[in-house]
């Protein structure tokens, strides 16, 4: 399967601050990453070729870099952040391992995404990506060689996805935490 190329002159940016490419994929969240101010940046055209591992990077990967920009940057936060990105590392890691015995599918172009990395904890988040997106692209190719049902395929990605589930709930909580303290001390007349 080919995908088409995207070159970053190719987007159009909606209202809502989601970004469609050229071959019509939609990111989300460009908006806040690029309102991030630091001295070093990435900017990378990232190759996807397993449509899950695409999928969740173009929905939530700007978000969960930005939010983890900001939590490691908190008293405390910076500790909590790199156990969660270890984990979703190490489960990375583990998903390449388990997948080993899967050939790599051949004569694929990857679907490009724009990504912007702002600290080495959206590098390091990306990485984690790309190692999954290895493994998932070999399961893909798995299924559709019929060497693997596809209802096998959960049981291998279902502890990467659990990690990296637990990072994006520790993202959105934590946010709905703060705001429903503020608006309790508002509401006390203490705030």
């Amino acid at each position: 399967m080919e995908f088409p190329q995207t070159s970053p002159s190719d987007i159009t940016i909606l209202d809502n601050g989601t970004v469609l490419t050229a071959d019509g994929l939609a990111l989300k969240g460009t908006d806040a990453v690029e309102i991030i101010n630091v001295r070093l940046e990435n900017r990378v055209e990232a190759l996807f070729y397993s449509w899950q591992v695409c999928r969740i990077v173009r929905r939530d990967f700007n978000f969960v870099a930005t939010k983890l920009f900001h939590r490691e940057r908190r008293k405390g936060g910076r500790e909590q952040v790199r156990s969660l990105l270890d984990e979703v590392r190490m489960q990375a890691d583990l998903l390449v391992i388990e997948c080993d015995s899967f050939a790599s599918p051949t004569g694929t172009n990857g679907r490009s995404v724009p990504l912007r990395l702002v600290s080495s904890t959206a590098a390091g988040l990306f990485k984690a990506f790309q190692l999954a997106d290895t493994a998932y692209a070999k399961l893909n190719f798995a299924v559709d060689s019929n060497k693997l049902a596809e209802n096998m395929v959960h049981a291998y990605t279902q502890p990467f996805e659990s990690a990296f589930s637990d990072l994006k709930l520790y993202c959105s909580t934590r946010n709905q935490q703060e705001r429903s303290a503020r608006e309790l001390a508002e509401a006390g007349g203490i705030a």
